[in-house]
Parts: C-alpha cells; sequence; structure tokens
C-alpha cells in the first residue's frame, strides 16, 4: 500500500519510509489522514484500512455488532457482555489445566483438544474445531494479511504469537536458541525450532498439482505458491519476457539498462546480480563472509568464537 505525505504529498511504500521522511525533511512525528482521523500509529492505520476493505473485520461474535477497531471491539465486548459473569469466576481446563475467565471461554478451549474439527476451509481442506480458528488460518495462510505491526520499526507480522515476540526483542528480551536433537542446527527460540521439525515430518508432502515430493510441508506450501499459484505477470519493458517475482524482473531489466543493482560492502565491485555478488564476496572476502555468517547464526558455540576469526 502507498503512503502519502499530508505536508508535501511524497509517496512512499512503507510507514517506516514515511516515519524517516518526516524526522528527516519535517523534523516532526508521521502521521497518515484518513476519515478526518490522524494516525501516527502504523498498527491503528492498519485497523482502519482493514475496516475499510472488510467492515466486519471487528464483528462482535456474541450480538452481531459491527465496529471499527479492535480496541472499540475490546471496550464494546466488556463494557456489554462481561455483566454476565459479574463475579468472573475461573474454571479450569481437565485436560492441560489451563485457566479461563468463564464457562464459554473454557468450552471453546475445549474444542482444540478434540479430534471433532467440524470446521472445514474450502480452500485447502484443513479443518478446524472452532469458526474462530477457520477464520484466522484463512487471513494469514489464504489471504496474507499481516495485522499486527510494530509501532517501533514497522515490521508486521501475520501472528499474534509472533508479533509479541518481536517486541519484547525490542525492550531487550530475547528467548534463547534451541537445538534440534535430530540433525543439530540451531534455530533462532523454540517456536521457530517447532517450524523446523516439519523438516523431519515428510508427512503430506506430496504435491497435489503434479505429484512432486517435498521434504516438510512448509517446502510443499513454498512449492505450490511458487510453482503452480504465481503467475508470469510481470512483463519487461524493453522485450517480451515475463516474471513472477519483481527481483527477477529488475535484475533482468539491469541487462537492458546496464544498471549495477549491487554494491559490495567490502570494495568496489557492483553485479547486477544478487546470486554474482554473494559469490563475490565469499571468494574475495572469505573472512568477512565467514564473519557475517556467524553474526546470523543462532548457534551460541559459534557467536562465542566470531571474535577470534581474522
Amino acid at each position: 500500500m502507498l503512503l502519502n505525505c499530508d505536508i508535501c504529498g511524497l509517496c512512499v511504500e512503507t510507514y517506516n519510509d514515511l516515519r524517516v521522511h518526516f524526522t528527516q525533511i519535517h523534523k516532526s512525528t508521521a502521521f497518515v489522514k484518513c476519515c478526518g482521523k490522524t494516525f501516527q500509529k502504523p498498527s491503528l492505520l492498519a485497523e482502519h484500512v482493514q475496516w475499510h476493505t472488510n467492515p466486519s473485520k471487528f464483528k462482535c461474535e456474541d450480538c452481531g455488532k459491527q465496529l471499527k477497531s479492535s480496541k472499540c471491539l475490546a471496550s464494546h465486548i466488556k463494557i456489554i457482555h462481561s455483566k454476565k459473569e459479574v463475579n468472573h469466576e475461573t474454571v479450569c481446563c481437565h485436560i492441560c489445566s489451563k485457566v479461563f475467565r468463564g464457562q464459554k471461554c473454557l468450552d471453546n478451549h475445549i474444542r482444540k483438544h478434540e479430534d471433532n474439527r467440524a470446521y472445514s476451509c474450502e480452500i485447502c481442506t484443513k479443518s478446524f474445531a472452532t469458526p474462530q480458528r477457520l477464520r484466522k488460518h484463512k487471513e494469514a495462510i489464504h489471504e496474507d494479511l499481516h495485522r499486527h505491526i510494530c509501532d517501533v520499526c514497522g515490521k508486521a507480522f501475520k501472528f499474534k504469537p509472533s508479533f509479541e515476540r518481536h517486541v519484547l526483542e525490542h525492550q531487550g528480551i530475547i528467548e534463547p536458541p534451541v537445538q534440534c536433537d535430530i540433525c543439530g542446527e540451531w534455530s533462532k527460540n523454540k517456536h521457530v525450532h517447532r517450524l523446523h521439525q516439519f523438516k523431519h515430518n515428510n508427512t503430506d508432502a506430496d504435491c497435489k498439482y503434479c505429484g512432486r515430493k517435498c521434504r516438510s510441508r512448509t517446502a510443499l506450501r513454498g512449492h505450490i505458491n511458487y510453482m503452480h499459484k504465481k503467475k508470469y505477470d510481470l512483463q519487461c519493458s524493453f522485450c517480451d519476457k515475463t516474471f513472477k517475482e519483481s527481483r527477477n524482473l529488475e535484475e533482468h531489466m539491469a541487462t537492458h539498462t546496464g544498471a549495477q543493482l549491487y554494491s559490495c560492502p567490502h570494495c568496489s565491485k557492483e553485479c547486477r546480480s544478487k546470486s554474482n555478488m554473494y559469490v563475490h564476496i565469499k571468494r574475495m572476502h572469505a573472512n568477512e563472509w565467514i564473519q557475517s555468517k556467524m553474526a546470523r547464526s543462532n548457534d551460541p558455540n559459534l557467536k562465542g568464537t566470531q571474535n577470534n576469526v581474522s
């Protein structure tokens, strides 16, 4: 989504770019105006845009009333519906011992433990125990919505837990890395480690379109998205070639224009291809390449020896 500066009319692609523009040019806090309202936080702006595209986005599931934001919805539920549980009696799940405020919340939770998944996705046939989990699945996987936006750096997330962990990292609270018992690979935290475990599980890893066998469900999802869903709809302005991804188009068009898209951070070398730049750095600046790889690694042993590399 493109954003316009309300002061000078400059058009930028991200809220972070807008924030930098306001800081450098106008010496003030960035904001966006819509419907007569001023939004300074990207998360609130994103919710407002979602309300425009889908007025039922913040619909109360108890009475059906449509609100304009998650904050309005939370206030509505607290004021209108929380009166049904004046004493706020807590109930405990007999399966996992998790505590909930009210029987309705417990009933929704218990459905997660049951095998009866009555709500199926009409796109991928995956089933869920509640309509709420089905809705979240559609938004994250098929609609590709990133509804959780960091007010510090502007990074967007599909899922609330990932967003909350990111916010904690800004506060200096970082979860320790976890090592895989099967292959020894280190993951950033226990949540990334759980996703890594899918690499060792070949269940349902056959493509229903072409029969290709993928190493994991994650790899299968990426294969289907690129090979069977993405279209060659990016046309070169100089020839008849088409591409699926914008980076491939940009690198191809550089062969026509002569533009050098990538610059080496260690010397004056320039390249049109990102892969060629990677090879250049690995061959010609081996020590710097190793240090960079160690810095990106989640292995605490490698990070400990990073300073010893010369």
